[in-house]
């Protein structure tokens, strides 16, 4: 393949994957809303695992372009510097925002521990008086 049409191709290729970056961006940023409501469950984060597996399939996809260009040491023309440019931010955007989610989800299980524990604490009390009560009517 000529360096021009690898060019081509590769430019294709970031411009598909930045606006499937876009479209996590959009989804990280609903489930940060639900995070961030206190009504995460299991399925938020079945869609968090989705959604990184899809980023991951997507520069699976792009990286044998990019690395076929990058052989011919060539300098990037206007169009792939705007496109990697492109790529660059919403891979700073996508990275940000699942930087936030990861916080959000810390400072939520942060907040869990200390109400499982007292209601850990509160049936481990209720078990004991049961059984104290349960021997002495014995």
């Amino acid at each position: 393949m000529q360096t021009l049409d690898q060019e081509t191709a590769l430019c294709n290729a970031l411009e598909q994957s930045g606006r499937e970056y876009a479209r996590a961006i959009g989804e990280l940023d609903v489930l940060m809303s639900v995070l961030a409501g206190g009504t995460g469950d299991e399925q938020t984060a079945l869609q968090l695992q989705r959604l990184a597996v899809r980023t991951r399939d997507t520069e699976a996809r792009v990286t044998p372009l990019r690395e076929q260009w990058k052989a011919h040491g060539k300098m990037p023309g206007y169009r792939l510097r705007e496109v990697m440019a492109s790529q660059e931010r919403l891979l700073g955007e996508l990275i940000q925002r699942i930087d936030d989610i990861e916080r959000v989800a810390r400072e939520a299980r942060d907040q869990l521990i200390p109400r499982i524990d007292k209601t850990t604490q509160t049936r481990e009390m209720r078990s004991a008086y049961a059984r104290s009560i349960r021997h002495a009517t014995e």
